[in-house]
């Protein structure tokens, strides 16, 4: 448990509310968002679901599985919320995302978000039974639970239920949920990830359930104990290392943290 007092000043350094300028542009976004949607009809149509915990404002990624026919295991896809679509470079929103450089998450009721709260929560979040425009990942992992294929796509995607550790848990644990088998094989895939990793010696658990932190009287944590926790978390992995190494195949620069 680590405890610390909330410290006033720290909140001040970093600026609470966007900028009117950017709160214009994201609600002109808003008001055009269908035109966005209609200049992106060549974009390959995904539908799945989501996974995140019941307070999560902001959904960023989701998640899908397909067992392939015997010779072959399994068509993994991770849907990433693509904001960049919607921003301009050099408009007042991406200048001032700049300078904030990413979101802070003090906790649920408290998120200083890099970019204006309609975008994050709305407009850029993939939100159940909504379309947002997303970046796919597809990998073809075979029986030795290595990636064979990997392709990087632009992608809609349709959020067909929202998922939260507890209705992953119920799905999972009755046969009669629609989906079961998936979240079942998604188990399948993250443990034997996860064996692989540790077998290679790399960081192999990010189990932090134990800690929190307190702010003031708010003690700020999460349970990471649900197998739903470690799915995504295996999930994401590999996803990071994919992405990193399109990237590299085609000299493509980034940073690193």
């Amino acid at each position: 448990l680590f405890s610390c007092m909330f410290i006033p000043e720290i909140s001040e350094t970093l600026s609470k509310r966007h900028t009117s300028e950017s709160i214009n542009q994201a609600r002109s976004i808003e008001h055009a968002l269908q035109s966005f949607f209609d200049m992106q009809r060549g974009r390959r149509a995904e539908e799945w679901i989501t996974i995140d915990g019941i307070s999560s404002p902001d959904l960023d990624d989701g998640l899908s599985l397909q067992k392939l026919p015997e010779g072959k295991w399994w068509i993994l896809k991770v849907h990433i919320a693509s904001p960049t679509e919607l921003i301009e470079i050099g408009s007042p929103i991406d200048l001032e995302a700049q300078k904030r450089a990413t979101s802070v998450y003090f906790w649920e009721s408290h998120i200083l978000h890099m970019l204006p709260n309609i975008i994050s929560t709305n407009l850029a979040s993939l939100n159940h039974k909504k379309q947002r425009l997303t970046l796919t990942l597809e990998l073809e992992i075979n029986r030795d639970f290595e990636v064979v294929r990997k392709d990087l796509y632009k992608s809609r995607f349709f959020n067909r239920y929202r998922h939260d550790p507890q209705s992953f848990m119920q799905a999972f644990s009755n046969t009669t949920e629609a989906e079961y088998e998936m979240f079942s094989e998604l188990h399948i895939l993250a443990r034997w990830l996860f064996q692989r990793r540790d077998n290679a010696l790399r960081i192999a658990d990010f189990d932090d359930a134990d800690r929190r932190i307190v702010i003031g009287e708010y003690i700020s944590g999460h349970n990471n104990t649900h197998i739903s926790s470690f799915v995504i978390q295996e999930c994401m992995i590999i996803a990071n290392r994919m992405v990193a190494e399109i990237m590299q195949e085609n000299n493509v620069a980034g940073l690193y943290r």
